[in-house]
């Protein structure tokens, strides 16, 4: 039986999109007999209440990374599969040099990264000057040693993986090289679709809410989340 051990920022899937689609992906996974636990925060893992979903850190600063790689170290798995966007992770930083910590620490399985959001921001150190930390990033990521946005994580891993088209862009116009470390995977419905007619179901939802006839309706389906 193959054994993944998966990090995620947020384990909440009321509140997280990104934790929605990891639970969903265990879910399927379990069916082709792949055995899969969660690494995550104390608090989270503790919330859950779940064997499989397992506390490694208190939170994701600097601080924590060296309990994160003992945790990996520790997880009976086959491969590493780290499921990232910044909102998550709460936009720290430290997760963008796991890859490398752990391959200095001896840490020899396969690694997986999944990016779920990619080209809209960039770490900006408020103590090293702008133009020196951008020939940095320029310098790093034309050699393949790591990518502006997201310093060694996907250098680091062997597998790439994008949910959408643009990402997928734009880590090939920085990291052309990784082409074939890069795999697109678009994210699957996850809403159940009910057969009604659209006049039918604007009727319903206006007579259920209380609505006056001239109302419009507007669906939003995701998450308001903050930084």
């Amino acid at each position: 039986m193959l054994k993944i051990a998966l990090i995620a920022g947020n384990y909440q899937r009321d509140r997280c999109g990104v934790a929605d689609y990891t639970a969903r992906l265990r879910q399927e996974l379990s069916q082709f007999g792949v055995e899969s636990t969660i690494l995550t925060t104390h608090a989270l893992a503790q919330s859950a209440g779940d064997r499989t979903i397992q506390g490694a850190v208190k939170d994701w600063k600097i601080g924590e990374l060296m309990a994160l790689v003992r945790a990996i170290k520790s997880t009976p798995a086959d491969l590493l599969h780290i499921q990232h966007a910044p909102g998550s992770y709460r936009f720290e930083r430290a997760i963008f040099l796991l890859p490398l910590l752990l391959k200095g620490l001896g840490y020899s399985r396969p690694i997986v990264t999944t990016v779920h959001e990619y080209g809209w921001w960039e770490w900006e150190p408020p103590l090293i000057p702008a133009r020196f930390f951008e020939f940095l990033k320029q310098w790093g990521q034309q050699r393949g040693w790591c990518d502006r946005e997201d310093g060694f994580l996907l250098t680091g891993s062997q597998r790439i993986i994008t949910t959408n088209a643009e990402a997928e862009r734009i880590i090939l116009e920085r990291l052309p090289h990784y082409q074939s470390r890069l795999v697109k995977i678009p994210i699957g419905a996850n809403i159940e679709v009910a057969i009604v007619e659209r006049g039918l179901a604007r009727k319903q939802l206006r007579e259920q809410f209380a609505w006056p006839e001239q109302s419009i309706a507007i669906a939003f389906f995701g998450f308001f989340t903050s930084g």
